[in-house]
């Protein structure tokens, strides 16, 4: 039986692992190191790292204060490294969405 041993990343100390394709066509896969991308990104830049049917993920770094989104669809943040804030409010008038993925507000939302 193998061993594994658990390795912590973080954006400033991250190592990259090699993609192994078992039994399936590699034209289906693409691998990225969420700590590469992130590291390489801007501020609340979105990168997508991966699709799983309609749903994508994507790597974002988070620094400073970031400005309003929202989104019509359910979002969820994971962590990585350090910790982030994250404040949910229900504004008092809903903006109009247009399309998948999540929008801008010009403004902080009231609510």
């Amino acid at each position: 039986m193998s061993q594994f041993t658990t390795v912590f990343g973080s954006l400033s100390s991250y190592e990259k692992g090699p993609l192994t394709i078992i039994n399936d066509n590699p034209e289906y896969y693409c691998h990225s190191n969420v700590f590469e991308v992130a590291s390489r990104a801007k501020p609340y830049e979105k990168v997508a790292v991966a699709k799983n049917l309609e749903y994508v993920i994507e790597a974002i770094r988070a620094e400073g204060t970031s400005d309003w989104f929202t989104a019509g669809h359910d979002e969820f943040v994971l962590v990585m490294d350090g910790e982030v804030p994250v404040s949910f409010v229900e504004p008092a008038t809903p903006p109009t969405i247009k399309g998948d993925g999540t929008v801008r507000l010009a403004s902080a939302p009231g609510g």
